[in-house]
């Protein structure tokens, strides 16, 4: 946990010292690269070790007190990606900001109560879906989004939604074709791989 901590405060000063450094310029390389985004990554792992270890009860238990709680927190996270949507505010602060409340949002909703509507939409198929292509979704979406805003740069929304099924069709066919040879090569059972899948 200390070396995660101390690896994400590392992140968001690196982050920080690109923005001073290269101005505007540095808004492309702080979005997308590893160095610059990994903060967020260990928050998620730091929220794991303190669940899994039970440090923070009291803290955890205050932020899962009320089941609307996690309305509120998301209305954080609109709220920081409307007043920050890019630049120096986004890159410094608002980047820690949303990865701190996505940290909070995630510890709420784990914690839902039984019978809650968003308990019940978080474990539906449609979420489950998703879950199971979020990552290939990430790595292949900037290849038809690319495409379709050089070839038809003067269609904005039939570019976002043809993108989004484009991008869902390629993450798909990866998770099936790829991805999941994987976890079966990985585990001793093929049905253990599919319930890891």
């Amino acid at each position: 946990a200390r070396v995660a901590l101390s690896l994400a405060l590392s992140c968001a000063a690196w982050r920080t010292t690109v923005f001073l450094i290269r101005g505007p310029a540095a808004e492309w390389y702080a979005y997308n690269v590893f160095e610059c985004r990994a903060d967020q990554l260990l928050i998620g792992c730091m929220v794991a070790i303190a669940l899994h270890r039970r440090w923070f009860a009291r803290f955890f238990s205050v932020l899962c007190a009320s089941p609307w709680l996690i309305v509120l927190t998301a209305c954080g996270l609109l709220t920081s990606a409307l007043l920050q949507p890019g630049g120096f505010g986004k890159g410094v602060y608002g980047s820690l900001i949303e990865g701190v409340l996505g940290g909070i949002f995630l510890v709420q909703a784990i914690f839902l109560p039984t019978g809650f509507w968003l308990r019940n939409w978080l474990n539906s198929s449609v979420c489950a879906y998703g879950a199971s292509i979020s990552y290939a979704l990430y790595l292949y979406h900037q290849i038809p989004f690319g495409i379709l805003w050089h070839f038809f740069p003067a269609h904005p929304i039939a570019i976002v939604f043809a993108g989004i099924t484009i991008s869902i069709g390629m993450a798909d066919l990866s998770y099936r074709f790829i991805e999941k040879r994987f976890l079966r090569a990985r585990s001793p059972t093929t049905g253990v791989a599919h319930s890891a899948a």
